[in-house]
């Protein structure tokens, strides 16, 4: 009867062994499926963080990649814009180097325009000052050079013309002194004979309201010795009419020139 009993509590004892450790178990196990939910949550809750950062992320990038966007194009419009300026530069510079090629040629031939003038200065001939004195024929087609020949102009030397009072200064009645000149020329006959040359120019230089000279420049006499003559008058103002105050005289030799009695001539 007491092994009876005995053997009773024994497995009394028993089963609230094993039931005390299945509790304990379910206690384990329930503490450990809430650690596990507690976790979950928290990388749940750590994604949705990181997606948020990388989304704004994203967001700030694509405004960046506008922006460089944007930059991009004003700057291809800048390259464009200075492609065009170079391309007018390229332009106006061929036109400039066409230009200066241009200049040069002018500039060329200009010197050996020059070049040829200073070997016509070279024959001694006087032009008197500025180009109202020049005979343009005789720098322009000197007279041809022969063997021993010396074509020159002459210094201007008072004429040996004898001048009428009606045509000379404080007598004279003439308002105008071309109208002047036009009479004394044909008074002389050098009007009159126009086969014996082949040009006869005037003109004429106001030096002031009372003073004034007028050249008569004669070119291409049938001579040997006097390709022209050049007549130049001195004009003054007197008692409200021209007149001739003084007349020189030069000449275009062809063959040279002499001196007789301190006068120059043609050979």
């Amino acid at each position: 009867m007491e092994q009876k009993i005995t053997s009773s509590v024994l497995f009394i004892l028993l089963l609230s062994l094993l039931t005390a450790c299945n509790g304990n178990a379910a206690s384990d196990e329930g503490e450990t499926n809430q650690n596990t939910d507690i976790e979950a949550a928290e990388e749940e809750t750590q994604a949705s963080e990181e997606e948020a950062a990388l989304e704004e992320e994203i967001e700030e990038l694509e405004a960046e990649m506008s922006e460089l966007e944007t930059l991009l194009e004003r700057q291809e419009e800048k390259v464009n814009t200075l492609e065009n300026q170079l391309e007018v530069s390229q332009e106006r510079s061929d036109t400039l180097k066409d230009q200066l090629e241009e200049s040069r040629e002018t500039a060329s031939a200009a010197a050996e325009e020059l070049r040829e003038l200073e070997s016509l200065s070279d024959r001694n001939y006087s032009l008197r000052g500025d180009g109202f004195y020049t005979q343009v024929w005789m720098n322009n087609h000197p007279p041809e050079e022969m063997e021993g020949w010396e074509p020159g102009t002459t210094e201007w030397q008072p004429s040996n013309w004898e001048i009428e009072n009606s045509f000379t200064a404080g007598t004279s009645q003439y308002s105008a002194p071309e109208r002047l000149i036009f009479d004394w020329l044909s008074a002389e006959g050098l009007l009159e004979r126009k086969d014996s040359f082949d040009e006869l120019a005037i003109r004429t230089k106001f030096i002031s309201d009372s003073e004034a000279e007028i050249l008569v420049l004669e070119w291409g006499l049938r001579d040997d010795a006097t390709a022209g003559n050049d007549y130049l008058f001195h004009m003054k103002k007197e008692n409200e009419a021209w007149g001739i105050a003084e007349l020189e005289e030069r000449y275009h030799c062809r063959r040279g020139i002499s001196e007789e009695n301190d006068e120059e001539l043609c050979k």
